[in-house]
């Protein structure tokens, strides 16, 4: 996925072109450590995704050249990692990571598979199926 996005309400010549790999293969985890929850999120740990974003990033490059944007201050594209599907295997279908009390996640990184489009309603479905079986065990 590539977008645009305004940086500025009052400068409209001011923007940030981002992509965003969907479809990702590395998986994270969550490990108790001395009883404390560790998160290794696994970013680009496939060589799969790491070719994907790597053509990701050189087709970015390329449209923001065929588009006339000019990059300011940044001498490369800047990777962002977002750890969507990272929890997956450490949570229960209620959200509840596996071995710490009282912790509930309900994002994008308990999906199993992030959705190849924007993955705003899968995530906000999955956050109300587990934000209502939380209010269920709580009330």
């Amino acid at each position: 996925t590539i977008a645009y996005e305004r940086a500025s309400a009052s400068d409209a010549d001011v923007g940030l072109l981002m992509s965003s790999l969907m479809d990702v293969e590395s998986r994270g985890r969550v490990m108790l450590v001395d009883g404390e929850p560790v998160f290794d999120f696994g970013d680009l740990s496939t060589p799969g995704d790491r070719v994907a974003r790597a053509e990701m990033a050189a087709r970015l490059v390329d449209l923001a050249d065929e588009c006339g944007f000019m990059v300011h201050g940044v001498a490369a594209p800047a990777m962002v990692s977002h750890a969507s599907s990272s929890c997956a295997g450490a949570v229960d279908s209620r959200g509840r990571v596996v071995g710490v009390e009282g912790v509930t996640i309900a994002d994008a990184s308990v999906l199993a598979r992030v959705p190849p489009e924007t993955p705003a309603a899968a995530v906000t479905m999955e956050a109300l199926r587990i934000a209502g079986a939380l209010g269920e065990e709580l009330s």
